[in-house]
C-alpha cells in the first residue's frame, strides 16, 4: 500500500512540475543555437552571459579569479548588472556589443541574438594566445565603461573619467592597458 501511495505521489509530481520541450529546426545548428542560449527559466541568455564560460574555461577555473580577464568581466557585469528585466539586459547586452564589434573589426553586428553569440565565440576562438584574449575582454570592458560613464550617461552626469587608471578612476574598471 505504501509503494503505491509513493507511486501516486511520484507520478502526480512528475506530470504537474515536469515539461518537456522539442525544438524542430530547419538545421541543426539552430537547434543548438537555441538550445545553448536557454537557461533553466527558459529566458534567452545574452550574448555575454554565453561568452563568460569561454573565458573561464581559457583561464582555467582554479585560477580564473585571480586573473586579469576576471576583472574585465566584473567591469563589464558591473554595467549589464544595471538592467534588472531580461529584455532590457538583452538590449543593454546589444547596445554594447555593437560598438565594440565597430571597435574591434571596424564592422556593425547584426543586432540578432544569435548573430551575437557567435561573433563572441568565433573571434575569441580564433585569437592567437592567452595575451590577446585578454586584450579582447580588456577592449570589450573599456567599451562598457565608455558606454556606462560617457555615452550613455546624462549630460553633465559623467560619474568617472574615460581613462580607468590614474587619480579618480572609476573603482569597477580595472587598469586597462
Amino acid at each position: 500500500m505504501a509503494r503505491l501511495l509513493r507511486l501516486m505521489a511520484f507520478g502526480r509530481y512528475l506530470n504537474t512540475r515536469n515539461s518537456i520541450t522539442v525544438v524542430t529546426t530547419a538545421q541543426e545548428d539552430y537547434a543548438f543555437d537555441i538550445f545553448e542560449a536557454l537557461n533553466t527559466t527558459g529566458q534567452p541568455l545574452t550574448a555575454f552571459e554565453t561568452f563568460r564560460p569561454k573565458v573561464i574555461e581559457t583561464e582555467g577555473m582554479a585560477a580564473y579569479p585571480h586573473t586579469p580577464s576576471a576583472e574585465y568581466m566584473k567591469t563589464i557585469e558591473s554595467y549589464l548588472d544595471r538592467f534588472d528585466k531580461a529584455d532590457d539586459r538583452q538590449r543593454a547586452t546589444s547596445s554594447l556589443l555593437i560598438p565594440f564589434g565597430l571597435l574591434d573589426r571596424g564592422e556593425r553586428i547584426e543586432g540578432r541574438l544569435a548573430t551575437q553569440r557567435t561573433y563572441l565565440r568565433t573571434t575569441y576562438d580564433s585569437l592567437p594566445d592567452l595575451a590577446a584574449k585578454r586584450a579582447f575582454t580588456s577592449a570589450l570592458a573599456t567599451t562598457s565603461v565608455f558606454l556606462r560613464n560617457g555615452w550613455q550617461a546624462p549630460a553633465g552626469s559623467a560619474s568617472a573619467p574615460l581613462s580607468a587608471s590614474g587619480p579618480g578612476a572609476s573603482q569597477n574598471c580595472p587598469s586597462i592597458a
